[in-house]
């Protein structure tokens, strides 16, 4: 399509039906309500060819609203890393089990919000200790794993670490590729459902395997 033949537009609340329709076109999960909100809070620009609407792209702001959430997001890791220390050198198996349950609870009681579309005062402040819960467990589990690594093995630390290092960018690079697809295709609950999934069987994994942190006796020959 010839550039010169495409015109920007701003979007309003009377292009939310245009928007829907390249949405469906595209495979896009949009809502009417999703452009609602988009077009009301943030700024919806887009390109028409002729009277068809070809392109979109949309800045939203955050805002004070979700800044208080973020910084109690990050004061709940490091008030959990401070207080989980001691403990992940006396009982790192039970240390590792409570962090996933934390992370299992938190993202249970999200997946449930999501999918009842619960509004309200008493929804809002479950779904805040629900995020600062997930702050909690996700910002002390991963040191908490990786000094595990470590320990179990006392003559290569380093590389142990280096394994784990590179273990948890895969984790990340697969985590986000997955999720952006499940979020595209199939909408937030069920991204945060499979996320429950995965997190309750890494706990169930966890809970069974009695020796998994079992540092073990290296006999140095003399």
């Amino acid at each position: 399509m010839p550039t010169e033949a495409l015109r920007q537009i701003t979007l309003d609340r009377g292009a939310i039906a245009d928007a829907v329709l390249l949405s469906d076109e595209a495979g896009w999960n949009q809502t009417p309500e999703d452009w609602a909100v988009f077009v009301v809070r943030g700024t919806v620009f887009g390109m028409r060819s002729d009277d068809r609407l070809v392109a979109t792209a949309a800045v939203l702001p955050y805002g004070p609203n979700f800044a208080w959430l973020l910084a109690a997001y990050g004061v709940a890791g490091l008030v959990s890393m401070a207080a989980m220390s001691r403990s992940l050198d006396r009982r790192p198996h039970a240390s590792a089990v409570a962090c996933l349950a934390g992370l299992a609870t938190a993202f249970a009681v999200l997946t449930s919000l999501a999918f009842d579309h619960a509004a309200g005062l008493a929804a809002l402040v479950v779904g805040v200790a629900a995020i600062v819960l997930w702050g909690a467990a996700s910002t002390a589990l991963p040191p908490m794993l990786q000094a595990a690594a470590m320990r179990t093995a006392p003559d290569d630390p380093d590389g142990a670490s280096g394994l784990y290092v590179a273990g948890f960018q895969v984790g990340i690079m697969a985590g986000s590729l997955t999720g952006g697809l499940l979020y595209e295709h199939a909408g937030l609950a069920v991204a945060i459902g499979v996320s429950t999934a995965l997190v309750m069987v890494a706990l169930m994994c966890v809970t069974a395997i009695r020796g998994l942190f079992e540092i073990p006796q290296v006999i140095r020959k003399k």
